[in-house]
């Protein structure tokens, strides 16, 4: 989990604008924990954000820091196999926010 989250984060930096800080929210729910991590300054194109979570679905690069490379993919994978999910959307004002729900042990 430690490293979905950090693959994450550093995702969500790449997106934010060097003035704005990365948010990072967490609540315990009644069986699982909520983890919500936002950035503002850039969005995911809307034709890239089905397919954000898929390997090498985004051919071009979509933030100024360079490709995504594995971090998101790998990030939603290790979410899913403890029985978690995560959602990427785009904000407005321009930015995105991660939405991981992870099960309570």
């Amino acid at each position: 989990m430690v490293r979905a989250l950090r693959s994450l984060l550093e995702t969500a930096v790449k997106f934010a604008d060097t003035d704005q800080p990365v948010q990072c929210h967490v609540a315990e729910q009644e069986h699982a924990v909520h983890v919500t991590i936002a950035a503002t300054g850039r969005s995911i194109p809307p034709e890239s954000l089905p397919a954000f979570f898929d390997v090498l679905a985004i051919s071009e690069s979509i933030t100024p820091g360079g490709d995504l490379g594995l971090a998101p993919a790998v990030a939603e994978r290790l979410v899913r196999a403890i029985g978690g999910t995560l959602q990427v959307e785009n904000l407005e004002p321009p930015g995105i926010r991660f939405d991981l729900q992870l099960p309570i042990a």
